[in-house]
């Protein structure tokens, strides 16, 4: 693994070197080696604000491969990243200090232009990696990993392994957290017990804050019926976000005789908060368990053809909203909590019935190319939910689920994944359905039903 990291690196920095832009140099601090990628026209200051962007092991790696996939959209920003993935269990061990855990990547952006651009182009190509909370920092808004402070620099200079003398900033120890317009509202981020009411009489005791962007997700305990629930919430203010919720809410109780969806408890508004209760579902989410069976293949299928068969549209399928059930089951644990009926399907917020208006793209990697281009268009255009949409984000669960390759760190575009498809090693047969899935023409695309006959068969002993 660490073998397959160094080469990534070295892609990264031959990416960077391409430019002719960008100095690339290594130096040891803290007790193991770092790289650093510093653009040669827009060195760092001596003060601003510094970015940390934290992540796994795992998560770095693939982050190292979206920055190689995208590296002409990457903005013209200072950073560094540990050489070793042990350098990565070193920092969020709290082996390095207790003040640098989370601190896996850094930036340093030189004015506001800068630090937003940073944040845009995570949001962007950077989704559902949770690292560890940077101790005593601010969260910025729209991301789950990117934490800064602002203040003074030192500028320290090492020897590279050439010889050759290399900047590196630290802070100084009076540098200062910020509270501003680009800190996200994570106020009650930390191990709560707060207690949350409806006007219909229900108690939520929260136990556990999962995430706070973009909307807040606890484990609670329904105190009327003593039971674990997952809370949901968003800024009534943020109409777009209250909206989600609220349309979260419909599509479950629509899907509510559905044994693998969430179960709705209570939906309420006030001027502060939307909120939604949900019963809770505890799993694993399928992208990270290592499964390669068909009889998972066939299940996924079988789930979204029940949504189907109901008129919804889920809108956003990936492995990630897709849990696999059984609290014995470890990330591990090959085909564990997968028997038949023991898969859940999250995250309902962008749900449609068919016909319904779709105002928007979802994950990078999974959306069909007319959302895409819908929502490149100027002006952006809105088009009606289809069960085509689905299918194609389907054939990229597939995808994923057989290669362990991640559509979301796959640069945009059809054709490309389509030929990663081609020139994998899943068998023909599958590989057919795949493809038929990923057809750039939703008239092309198979129907539910179809899939699940060439499923059910099972395809594993077939070449």
């Amino acid at each position: 693994m660490q073998s397959q990291f160094g080469e990534k690196l070295q892609d990264l920095e031959s990416s960077a070197s391409e430019l002719e832009k960008w100095n690339t140099s290594s130096i040891k601090t803290r007790g193991f080696a770092w790289r650093l990628f510093i653009p040669l026209d827009n060195p760092p200051g001596d003060s601003g604000r510094k970015i940390h962007a934290s992540f796994s092991k795992n998560g770095l790696s693939s982050v190292i491969t979206a920055m190689i996939a995208n590296w002409h959209s990457f903005p013209s920003v200072a950073f560094k990243l540990p050489s070793t993935l042990n350098g990565v269990e070193t920092i969020n061990s709290g082996a390095a200090g207790s003040s640098q855990i989370g601190k896996v990547m850094t930036f340093y952006p030189n004015n506001d232009g800068e630090f937003q651009q940073v944040v845009d182009w995570f949001v962007a190509h950077i989704k559902d990696f949770d690292g560890p909370d940077v101790p005593n920092e601010s969260l910025a808004q729209n991301s789950t990993t990117l934490f800064f402070r602002r203040g003074p620099y030192r500028s320290l200079f090492f020897e590279n392994s050439r010889g050759q003398p290399v900047r590196y900033y630290r802070s100084l120890a009076n540098a200062e957290i910020v509270i501003d317009k680009y800190e996200s509202d994570n106020s009650e981020r930390s191990e709560s017990r707060e207690l949350i009411e409806s006007p219909n009489g229900f108690s939520f005791r929260v136990t556990k804050v999962i995430k706070t962007f973009p909307s807040q997700v606890a484990e609670a305990i329904d105190l009327r019926n003593i039971e674990k629930v997952f809370v949901k919430r968003v800024p009534t203010k943020d109409h777009a976000a209250a909206a989600r919720i609220a349309n979260e809410a419909r599509s479950l109780e629509a899907l509510r005789q559905l044994s693998f969806v969430p179960t709705p408890l209570e939906f309420w508004q006030n001027e502060k908060w939307t909120t939604l209760a949900v019963k809770n579902i505890a799993g694993i989410r399928l992208d990270k368990l290592a499964l390669h069976s068909t009889s998972i293949d066939a299940l996924l299928a079988d789930q979204v053809a029940e949504i189907h068969a109901l008129g919804i549209v889920h809108g956003d399928l990936k492995l990630a909203n897709f849990l696999a059930l059984g609290a014995s089951a470890t990330i591990h644990d090959r085909g564990a909590g997968t028997e038949a009926g023991q898969l859940a399907i999250l995250d309902f917020d962008n749900a449609k019935r068919v016909g319904e208006v779709q105002d928007g793209f979802r994950t990078p990697g999974h959306d069909s190319p007319e959302l895409i281009a819908a929502a490149a268009s100027q002006p952006s255009r809105f088009i009606e939910a289809s069960f085509e949409q689905d299918i194609y984000s389907l054939g990229c669960c597939l995808f994923h689920l057989r290669t362990g390759t991640n559509p979301s760190f796959i640069a945009s575009g059809d054709d490309r994944l389509r030929r990663l498809v081609e020139i994998s090693k899943i068998n023909r047969p599958l590989k057919n359905i795949i493809l038929a899935c990923l057809s750039p023409n939703p008239i092309d695309r198979p129907k539910i039903s179809d899939i699940q006959n060439l499923l059910a068969g099972g395809l594993d002993n077939v070449s």
